[in-house]
């Protein structure tokens, strides 16, 4: 993140890609990250998308496969990191970011998509972080 002060006295912020909180007094928050294209924010736990000059609510179904919520909600040539939730945070799927189109046509396109997120971890590569539930045992999955 890089932090400067524009022509106005207004705080600048670029490369936002690890999000910051703002909060009031009141206790309400507003998170923002920025994306290659467009904005992310979530206000009082509602999560919204700002992009190409329109506001709009993210609606992510978590009975979304993966295939359908790349499909519905992710540029061509994307890289997406693969994450299952564990009790301290999440673990990775795959050791590496894979391009959108090998996530839709792998072996993971079928499992349930629970949410997007930002998550912290060694690589400088940007790339969607999805969160896949876990499947156990009896589950479905090809």
């Amino acid at each position: 993140m890089n932090v400067s002060i524009d022509q106005d006295g207004i705080i600048e912020l670029t490369e936002v890609y690890n999000g910051i909180k703002l909060k009031t007094n009141s206790n309400e928050k507003m998170y923002i990250c920025m994306r290659d294209s467009g904005f992310e924010l979530n206000y009082q736990g509602q999560e919204y998308q700002a992009k190409d000059g329109v506001i709009g609510i993210m609606k992510i179904n978590s009975a979304r496969t993966l295939k359908d919520f790349i499909d519905a909600n992710l540029q061509r040539n994307t890289l997406v990191r693969l994450w299952y939730p564990t009790q301290q945070g999440h673990e990775l799927v795959i050791d590496k970011p894979i391009m959108e189109w090998e996530a839709r046509k792998g072996d993971y396109k079928d499992h349930t998509v629970m949410h997007i997120t930002d998550i912290l971890c060694d690589s400088t590569v940007e790339a969607v972080n999805i969160v896949l539930k876990r499947p156990t045992y009896g589950d479905t999955v090809s």
